[in-house]
């Protein structure tokens, strides 16, 4: 298993680094090597064998899906450069890939769908029949390479679809539908990189061209509902980066409005369901600011609603709402809020199997939910969180929240049960976590108090001089150990 691994990983880099050059250095000679198109052969051959395996993992599956989706933009891109008698088929060949989001002869698989939720068979994407535009090639780069990063987690993979991005809008055509989806697309994956890296410019970048494609999709009378839940959500970062309340009544209005365009164009209840999940979390994050329960009892609500209108609530929807339902109990200390929030806690977990990229963060939300009731079990859960978190290098704020969430818990058992070892691995986990933190991202903000606590809780209990002298020097600004 392990050389088939590397064979796939060895051939999507590949492939990769072609498109890269094509885009990004302009080298359209290496898309045309014969030797790019036996890589494509090649990936799909790999693909096929991921899908005929019994019991194929997430792993197999995430593949399979990167693979066809990087093959397809292969043929549109090689059908731009090809002359027009010989475009034919690598055109037709790249449109049986985007419309069916299959290998070809597979007949188990659900249609190929664009980042914004809507089929990439539909208006002017890039499935029609008509030669690719520049800015359908660079767009198609950006969105292969965004998928990259989800699964990998890799900044230069984010950089280069960000690059890539920037390629399409400035290609793109004014008006049209596409030019919207680009700008769009671009606004997301800004938000992306600063939430990564806590970058201000990348946050206020995306504010500025979520807002363009908002006027955009007006323009195009098209895309709209998306345009806007993703401006809420570049608002709703800005705000919690910069400390701006008036950001998160923005977004909550944008979100508002994001609804109401789509209750009245029909949009799907999939779809509805994204909307009503973006206003919950917004919701849940000014609560935070400003510990309002009405904005708590609305979260609540919109991540019911969001759960309600899914035909099948994916992980993330559920645990954010055990999330919101946790944050209740801690005021209002309902039992009734306790149990919903294990119950829709569990079903995030049973619906995200081991290899699932929203497992960690539904076993991290569950074990928060379960300190109301056993927090042994809490900590055996948040254990379970971070060893299931990948390693994605020294940039990962979620895996870092959920190493500082397994500390408390610790912090909590020993304070209760004096056992020495809980507190010293707090004290470890909260030095491993601000390793993940970039220097200036807010969440540093919130992990070195943390630290300082736990420091505390181990000098008043064992008065050791050298963690009164790091909570000194902590407090003092200096983060050395």
């Amino acid at each position: 298993m392990t050389d088939l691994t590397d064979e796939r990983d060895d051939v999507l880099r590949r492939m990769h680094d072609r498109l890269d050059a094509f885009v990004l250095y302009a080298q359209p000679r290496l898309l045309l090597d014969p030797a790019a198109s036996a890589d494509a052969s090649l990936l799909l051959e790999l693909a096929s064998r991921a899908h005929v395996d019994t019991g194929r993992s997430v792993a197999d599956r995430e593949f399979r899906h990167s693979a066809v989706l990087l093959v397809a933009w292969f043929h549109r891109m090689r059908a731009w450069l090809l002359p027009e008698e010989e475009a034919d088929e690598a055109i037709r060949t790249a449109k049986a890939l985007f419309t069916s989001g299959r290998l070809p002869e597979d007949s188990g698989s659900r249609p190929q769908e664009a980042a914004d939720g809507s089929d990439e068979a539909d208006g002017d994407g890039a499935t029609g029949n008509a030669r690719p535009s520049r800015a359908d090639a660079f767009s198609g780069v950006a969105h292969a390479s965004y998928q990259v990063w989800e699964e990998s987690g890799r900044l230069d993979v984010l950089d280069r679809a960000i690059v890539a991005g920037r390629r399409a809008v400035e290609e793109g055509e004014p008006g049209t539908v596409s030019y919207a989806r680009d700008l769009d697309f671009l606004s997301a994956t800004l938000r992306t990189r600063s939430e990564a890296t806590g970058s201000e410019a990348d946050a206020g970048e995306a504010v500025e061209l979520g807002t363009r494609a908002r006027s955009a999709a007006e323009e195009a009378d098209d895309h709209l509902f998306s345009c806007l839940h993703h401006l809420g959500l570049a608002l709703a970062h800005r705000g919690l980066l910069k400390g701006a309340a008036g950001d998160l009544d923005d977004a909550i209005a944008v979100h508002h409005e994001a609804i109401g365009v789509g209750t009245a164009k029909g949009v799907e209840s999939r779809h509805m369901a994204t909307l009503f999940e973006g206003l919950a979390i917004e919701l849940l994050m000014r609560y935070r600011a400003g510990d309002d329960l009405k904005d708590l009892d609305a979260a609540v609500a919109a991540g019911g609603q969001a759960v309600a209108r899914a035909p099948e609530p994916e992980p993330g929807m559920l645990h954010n709402l055990c999330s919101m339902l946790t944050h209740r109990t801690y005021r209002t200390r309902s039992a009734t809020d306790l149990s919903e929030a294990l119950r829709f806690g569990q079903e995030a977990v049973d619906a995200a199997p081991v290899g699932h990229p929203e497992r960690p963060a539904a076993l991290n939300d569950l074990s928060i939910a379960w300190q109301f009731r056993d927090l042994d079990k809490a900590i055996v859960l948040a254990r379970e969180a971070v060893a299931l978190s990948p390693d994605r290098g020294v940039r990962d704020v979620r895996k870092a929240t959920r190493i500082a969430n397994l500390a408390q818990m610790l912090d909590s058992r020993f304070r209760t049960g004096r056992r020495p070892e809980d507190i010293d691995e707090a004290v470890a986990l909260l030095d491993q976590a601000l390793e993940l933190v970039p220097r200036h991202h807010p969440k540093r903000a919130e992990l070195l108090p943390q630290l300082v606590m736990h420091l505390g809780v181990r000098f008043r209990a064992y008065r050791r001089p050298e963690d009164f002298r790091r909570m000194d020097d902590i407090r003092q600004g200096v983060e050395g150990r």
